[in-house]
């Protein structure tokens, strides 16, 4: 059963989102906006002006004080609009917990169907075309286009596909935990290689031939096995205290 998705003219969104408009002309609503908050004393201070009767130009200031209250409007009209279907998703989204199954694979390979609620860490689904997608997860294998206008309200469909899997030859748990740890490694040589950029290297005269040899051993046999062995072993300490 698909999500319903709702459309940006829906009147049933339209017409709450007018009357939030105004009720968002609040001065404390429009506190936790400033830049609108801004505006709309702008507003206030052009209608007063008019209302005194300060000014020449009557009409002019009409004008002022009536596109000023329009943008406000509008700013207020877009935000309800947004906070609106925002809404209508979430309680379309949550009217299909009861509703959607998934197709949970067991360990010898079976497949069984349980309620999205009884889903688990670790629980490997498998989606077919057409299927409602049962849970949050990441693709371990295969690609997909998926609409998931319920969730974001965007109602063109985005592929998903399997993220490192293929290349995954150090085992890492997964996209977020690979890059947070290669960023936490090189983090942690740049900071390693502060000291030596300011004592510098002490010259050694030494022949083409012992120079190449010692950097191969240096830069080539430690180089090379180190970045794997130091992003695995950061990759475990994040995953055991829980930031990835």
């Amino acid at each position: 059963m698909a999500v319903k998705t709702h459309s940006v003219f829906d009147p049933a969104i339209i017409l709450p989102a007018i009357g939030e408009a105004f009720r968002k002309l609040n001065p404390v609503t429009l506190a936790k906006n400033p830049v609108m908050l801004v505006t709309e004393v702008g507003a206030a201070i052009s209608t007063i002006l008019l209302v005194t009767g300060h000014g020449a130009n009557f009409g002019f200031q009409f004008q002022i004080a009536l596109w000023i209250w329009f943008i406000v409007l509008v700013a207020n009209f877009a935000e309800a609009m947004a906070e609106g279907r925002g809404k209508a998703q979430a309680k379309a989204l949550r009217g299909t917990q009861t509703q959607t199954l998934g197709n949970r694979r067991k360990l010898n390979g079976a497949i069984e169907k349980v309620a999205a609620e009884q889903l688990r860490k670790d629980d490997v689904v498998v989606v077919s075309a057409g299927e409602l997608i049962p849970g949050d997860g990441e693709v371990i294998e295969g690609a997909a286009t998926v609409d998931e206008s319920a969730i974001t309200g965007e109602s063109a469909p985005v592929i998903r596909e399997s993220g490192i899997a293929p290349l995954n030859i150090m085992f890492l748990k997964s996209p977020q935990s690979a890059i947070l740890s290669g960023l936490i490694f090189n983090a942690i040589i740049i900071i390693a290689l502060i000291p030596l950029a300011l004592k510098g290297v002490r010259f050694q005269p030494l022949g083409a031939a012992e120079i190449l040899a010692r950097n191969l051993v240096v830069y080539g046999l430690g180089g090379i096995p180190l970045p794997f062995i130091g992003i695995k072993l950061i990759e475990m300490i994040i995953i055991t205290i829980g930031l990835a």
